[in-house]
């Protein structure tokens, strides 16, 4: 197993030639991704949820997801991770924290994730993208609140 930093580290990106026949052509380099791959295992241990996550989960209502997840030995689709480029060990969850929560209590000790680099701003328009809409007024609350501990009155542009 290797971690997802390495794995993300390990694409490779190469410059396209900027076409003479283009009209509109800025002379910015294009870049095409090589080499790509699927999902890479991680230990579920070393993913955080994102501190705006305000939504909690019980056992009694996910039972039967958690011995879904426990029959098959792994989650029904992987969370999308964000590899914070400062700390090499940090995998902080943009979506799927339920999946995770439940392979965790379900016993899991490894995932499959997608991994992403992303400045902190765009980790947390992916995250209030795929999230805010579905919470309730209360969780919304509690993330808005979260979300002004942080970012101050920027916090508005997340909603």
């Amino acid at each position: 197993m290797i971690s997802l930093n390495t794995w993300i580290l390990q694409r490779k990106f190469y410059r396209l030639p900027i076409r003479e026949d283009n009209a509109d052509s800025t002379n910015k380099p294009r870049l095409r991704k090589a080499d790509s791959r699927g999902p890479v295992e991680v230990d579920i241990n070393q993913i955080q949820p994102l501190r705006y996550h305000s939504r909690t989960f019980s056992v009694s209502h996910n039972r039967q997801f958690i011995e879904e997840i426990a029959a098959s030995g792994q989650l029904p689709r992987a969370p999308l991770v964000w590899a914070n480029r400062t700390d090499s060990d940090s995998l902080t969850l943009l979506d799927g924290h339920k999946r995770v929560w439940a392979g965790h209590v379900a016993g899991l000790e490894t995932i499959q994730v997608l991994g992403m680099y992303l400045d902190d701003e765009t980790a947390t328009r992916v995250w209030a993208n795929r999230h805010l809409g579905g919470y309730t007024r209360a969780e919304r609350n509690c993330a808005k609140e979260r979300l002004k501990e942080k970012w101050g009155e920027d916090y508005q542009q997340f909603f």
